[in-house]
């Protein structure tokens, strides 16, 4: 007889793959368990006020299989859902306080001041297990709640804010970072107040992908000290340009960002590198060469491109100084375009491959997606 510890590791191998997974979970009833978890980690449940009751009936049933399983939960308000429309969310939180794998939770629309009192001790007091924590469209009143918040949870991998909001930005002083805590995307926030605070940890915490969104020149100075202090632990960076002031929010990204010091950066990733399809008051493609140029362990770029015609590659009124990217890129092992356009992804490989010659000129140098996902 095989131990089976075996087994679980041939089922492990099948993790991705929902029809082998189905067909394991037939085998046997000590096969069930391990197939379902992997089965069940690709599922997302959706609570909304209108399907809340469903749901807990469903995972309250006596004969209920599927509550140990269950990994993944967003909770989601509508618009209107203040005050009395949030009290579906006291029912549901003392229920998913007692799934025991659930470990990824999505929260959006939301404010936390119209939240019942036993709903805000609820999300601070369970949910110790959650390695993943995503927080959109949400109003904290105070920056001080979201602080408490995440410090809840110590087993924290991921973080995600995404447009939230909050009008006192004092931080709480016994809100202290989870030291588990390595991926960080900031965007649509005041990243200014959630970076300042995690430099004043004791500890900071070791972040390896940090994603910030679109800058914004009053956050520049707040990120320049974020990852100088990372130093070596940041292995990705991904950011925007949008470039709505003269002068442009990259020179001030420029002035206090030295990637000199994340000795061990490995890729970057530039939404936005081309993208006049939104007028805008100036370009961030001339600030690139400069921002790169101070990093000397990076090896992959991955650029947005969205264009509406070929032109946009080569704009009269603010021209793109491809010798100087070219120059730049040539040293990197791998360069991505995410490209998003009506134009044929072969032609705009085509065209950037005649302005990047000596990138060109190194086989599989250039490479040429449908905003692909950004591989591990």
């Amino acid at each position: 007889m095989l131990p089976p510890e075996l087994f679980d590791a041939i089922i492990w191998q099948a993790r991705d793959d929902l029809q082998a997974l189905g067909v394991c979970a037939l085998v046997c009833r000590s096969w069930l368990a391990s197939s379902r978890h992997h089965t069940f980690s690709h599922f997302v449940f959706v609570l909304r006020p209108d399907n809340a009751d469903e749901f807990l009936d469903l995972i309250l049933a006596r004969h209920a299989t599927i509550p140990p399983y269950i990994v993944r939960v967003e909770l989601v308000s509508d618009d209107w859902s203040r005050g009395y429309h949030l009290r579906w969310l006291s029912r549901v939180i003392d229920v998913l306080a007692t799934l025991p794998s659930l470990t990824v939770l999505r929260v959006e629309n939301i404010s936390w001041n119209a939240l019942s009192a036993p709903a805000r001790a609820g999300f601070l007091a369970q949910f110790q297990r959650l390695t993943h924590l995503e927080l959109r469209a949400c109003d904290f009143n105070s920056f001080a709640n979201l602080c408490r918040l995440v410090a809840s949870k110590p087993a924290l991998q991921s973080l995600v804010c995404d447009d939230l909001g909050w009008e006192d930005p004092q931080t709480a002083e016994d809100g202290v970072v989870p030291s588990t805590l390595s991926s960080l995307r900031l965007s649509g926030c005041y990243e200014r107040d959630v970076l300042n605070w995690l430099v004043a940890q004791p500890r900071l915490p070791v972040i390896r992908h940090l994603e910030l969104g679109a800058v914004s020149p009053p956050d520049t100075a707040a990120i320049g000290n974020f990852l100088r202090q990372l130093g070596p632990s940041l292995k990705l960076l991904q950011f925007a340009f949008w470039s709505l002031d003269p002068g442009g929010d990259a020179e001030d990204f420029c002035a206090h960002v030295d990637l000199s010091h994340n000795t061990r950066l490995d890729t970057i990733v530039l939404d936005k590198f081309i993208h006049y399809s939104t007028y805008r008051f100036s370009s961030a493609i001339g600030w690139i060469p400069q921002l790169l140029s101070r990093s000397r362990s990076l090896r992959r770029v991955f650029l947005g491109v969205s264009i509406l015609s070929i032109s946009e590659l080569s704009p009269e009124d603010d021209p793109i100084d491809w010798p100087a990217l070219d120059s730049i890129f040539c040293s990197l092992a791998t360069v991505c375009f995410r490209v998003l356009a009506i134009v044929e992804l072969a032609e705009i490989a085509a065209v950037i491959k005649l302005l990047l010659p000596k990138c060109a000129a190194r086989n599989d140098m250039l490479q040429f997606v449908s905003r692909a996902e950004i591989p591990d």
